[in-house]
């Protein structure tokens, strides 16, 4: 092999029951040209499920063992056969993503919207019920942003967004549902409604950053009377503004507030309102825009947003209109304020920016929500608790992700216990000589117990490996002796200090020497990719310079005292090592692979124009590349090859995005994560299985990015990345497959209990 340098980066039928005594029957038809056929049927009954199981056995062939069970079909519907392999109990209590706006309807649930695809143990895209005891989806949801929510006069729920359709159905930026299904508001809007409110007339006012709604110029806002939308007034003018706000008084004015300059052809700085014939400033307004707007029973009209100005006097964010002047809140709020809502002992609630606090008409007072991320949205339920929604994932000290209810004294957390999944993308896993698994990436918390980028999962429970480590980890390996070794950036491990790269030995973490730095001691070092030979050496790949004080770019040695270069040949960012059955090591990055004999390096053919993420290491000296590339040693690969020992190969016609991990089986099969949506021509969402010479899905696969797998001996899968939900599960960021349908054990954690 050359020597030459390169250039571097880097069926049959199942029945199954729940605890309900529902019963789910499931056979697989073969149909012509090998295809299948899945079809379910299910019932409440027990009788009516039992005469179904007759029937399915009197008309298929005998039930083959399950290991017989041929894979799904490559083509897979949403609800294909495989997602029931897909482990549940990775999921998290609370919200996966921000909350922007929220509902309370007349019986107390709670409607939630924003830009989240999970809720607690349930897929809900963008928006979900709370029922007091569970949540439930929203039919299939909506498949963008809401940013607005109101129940109608007729007890219905409005939602406006972000979103282009519900399923397979259309809805431009507004829609209702009925309990059942969504429904399209005539053509909709052609940009995105940020505000709802309905008017005494049960008239939809609808603002944001659309031009037309319904095919009729409507400039920011408009009126949808249950069958047509109309422009109100002229409404609003200025370049990329919008209305943000919306808000009925009890004399039937509409006020608007947003990012605008007039009202109807009038001046109106970024505050109007409409008296049914005509739009009207409120003074001089505000010096920048209105985010929030809410109006008591005696028609104190309250605004918040990021103005520090109202009226021309200084009011920080917040203010209050009588019908003639405006009027400073106390001291204001500390920062933006999106959110208001009143109290039925008409307090005033805002949250915002990095607070939430109460106005008893004098004074303000803190609700201690603590240093969190935004507040966003603010709801009162018939109860008088207070929901709040945004950013946040604790609210005064209590584990609360995105969303949380005040009782007037405490913030109490709202869903089910917490489950096993973690809060933050999981970029490496591997198997520790015990059978344990661990995890890095950048995370604070798994199964809720307090993690820093680091855990290890025992079959029940995550468990923390002393303080963490300060960074983001990007590569584990285990040693022969039980020590792991973590490489990613940052400079601390425990309580020592460790430049990215250190050592665990069960009790506490270690330095290797000086560890690695980038082209000076200021420079921003990253280790990427770690493995060990069978002599115990450690290799490191990454992208950096200098290991212990000695020049070694890109890649090093550790021999358990001191640093070593490993030749010289590699020139850019190593992102992937692993170790052949031979002992040698294989290095990829940005043009090549590389093989390292303990000499010196030999290149794999004629090369991989592009970045190597990921190398595997299969039967009969077999290694998988996966990356970003279209073509492995001259011939089409498409992001994924195989070295054959004198060759690259292609595997199918590979995959349609980037591969991001590898890993082999104890069957020789091969499986890819990624950010790919489909594998061999066929969907695939992000992971996809190759035997046999075929690319197989895994169920429905993940709603996003996989960044690592890893394969145990009894072939269940790991996989780790940024995805919240694997099949028809939600998963946070670690997901489960097994050739048996499975619930992990949760690390279960007491909450309030539902009547607090």
């Amino acid at each position: 092999m050359s020597t030459q340098g390169c250039q571097f980066t880097g069926a049959a039928g199942q029945v199954k029951a729940d605890a309900a005594g529902r019963m789910e029957v499931r056979w697989d038809r073969a149909l012509p040209g090998g295809a299948s056929h899945s079809v379910r049927a299910r019932r409440r009954t027990w009788g009516v499920a039992l005469a179904l199981v007759l029937v399915c056995l009197l008309a298929l062939p005998p039930l083959a063992p399950a290991e017989a069970i041929p894979l799904p079909a490559p083509a897979v519907a949403p609800d294909a056969p495989g997602d029931e392999y897909w482990a549940a109990g990775f999921h998290q209590s609370g919200i996966d993503d921000f909350v922007l706006a929220l509902a309370v309807d007349q019986d107390g649930s709670l409607y939630v919207g924003g830009r989240f695809t999970t809720v607690g143990n349930i897929q809900a895209s963008r928006v979900a019920r709370w029922d007091g005891r569970l949540w439930h989806p929203l039919g299939s949801g909506l498949n963008s942003w809401v940013y607005a929510l109101a129940i109608g006069p007729d007890g219905f729920l409005y939602a406006g967004g972000t979103f282009f359709q519900s399923g397979a159905t259309p809805m431009s930026g507004i829609t209702r549902w009925d309990g059942t299904q969504w429904h399209s508001l005539g053509s909709g809007m052609n940009d995105e409604v940020y505000a709802l409110a309905f008017g005494p007339d049960g008239s939809l006012y609808a603002g944001g950053r659309f031009t037309m709604a319904g095919g009729v110029a409507a400039s920011y806002i408009a009126r949808w009377d249950g069958q047509d939308w109309y422009p109100v007034g002229s409404g609003m003018e200025r370049p990329y503004g919008g209305v943000y706000a919306l808000a009925f008084g009890p004399d039937g004015s509409l006020y608007a507030g947003g990012w605008f300059d007039s009202a109807g052809g009038a001046e109106a700085a970024n505050i109007a309102r409409w008296d049914g014939a005509q739009w009207r400033p409120l003074g001089s307004g505000m010096n920048s825009g209105v985010y929030a707007l809410t109006v008591a029973a005696d028609g104190l009209l309250y605004a918040g947003g990021f103005f520090d100005t109202a009226g021309g006097i200084d009011v920080d964010y917040i203010a209050s209109w009588d019908g003639v002047q405006w009027t400073r809140l106390g001291e204001g709020t500390s920062s933006a304020t999106y959110a208001l809502a009143l109290g039925t002992d008409g307090s005033l609630y805002a949250g915002g920016n990095v607070f939430m606090a109460r106005w008893d008409g004098s004074q303000w007072h803190d609700l201690g929500i603590g240093s969190n991320p935004n507040v966003e949205a603010l709801a009162v339920g018939p109860d008088a608790s207070l929901y709040a929604g945004g950013r946040f994932t604790s609210a005064g000290g209590v584990d609360a992700r995105r969303i949380a209810r005040w009782d007037g004294y405490h913030w109490h957390p709202i869903g089910e216990l917490v489950g096993s999944g973690i809060d933050g993308p999981v970029r490496v896993l591997a198997f520790g000589p015990d059978g344990s698994l661990y995890a890095g990436g950048y995370f604070s918390k798994a199964g809720g117990v307090a993690v820093s980028n680091i855990a290890r999962w025992d079959g029940a429970r995550w468990h923390p490996l002393g303080a963490g480590i300060n960074g983001d980890v990007f590569a584990l390996a285990f040693g022969g002796d039980g020590t792991l070794y973590a490489g990613g950036k940052f400079s601390a491990a425990g309580e020592v200090a460790a430049n990215s790269i250190a050592r665990w030995d069960g009790a506490q973490w270690y330095p290797l020497g000086d560890g690695v730095w980038g082209s000076h001691p200021a420079g921003y070092p990253t280790v990427i990719a770690l493995a060990i030979l069978p002599n115990g050496s450690l290799y490191v790949g990454g992208h950096f310079f200098i290991a212990g004080g000695i020049d070694s770019p890109y890649i090093a040695r550790w021999d358990g005292a001191q640093w070593h270069p490993v030749g010289n040949q590699i020139s850019s960012e190593v992102h992937a090592l692993a170790v052949g059955p031979d002992g040698s090591l294989y290095a990829g990055c940005r043009l090549n692979v590389k093989r390292w004999d303990g000499l010196q390096w030999h290149t794999l053919g004629a090369g991989i124009p592009g970045q190597i993420n990921a190398l595997a290491v299969g039967g009969h000296d077999t290694l998988y590349a996966g990356g970003r590339f279209f073509t492995a040693g001259g011939a089409p690969a498409n992001f994924i090859a195989r070295w054959s020992g004198d060759q690259w190969h292609s595997l199918g016609s590979g995959m349609n995005m980037f591969v991001q991990s590898l890993a082999v089986g104890p069957d020789a099969a091969l499986y890819a994560g990624g950010y790919f949506t489909a594998a061999g021509g066929a969907e695939a969402s992000y992971i996809a299985r190759w035997s046999g010479g075929q690319w197989y899905p895994l169920g429905t696969g993940m709603n996003y990015v996989v960044e690592t797998l890893v394969v145990k001996p009894d072939a269940s899968l790991y996989a780790g990345g940024h995805f919240t939900t694997a099949g028809d599960k939600a998963s946070s960021h670690i997901a489960l497959w097994t050739r048996e349908a499975m619930m992990v054990p949760a690390a279960w954690f007491p909450l309030v209990p539902i009547s607090q």
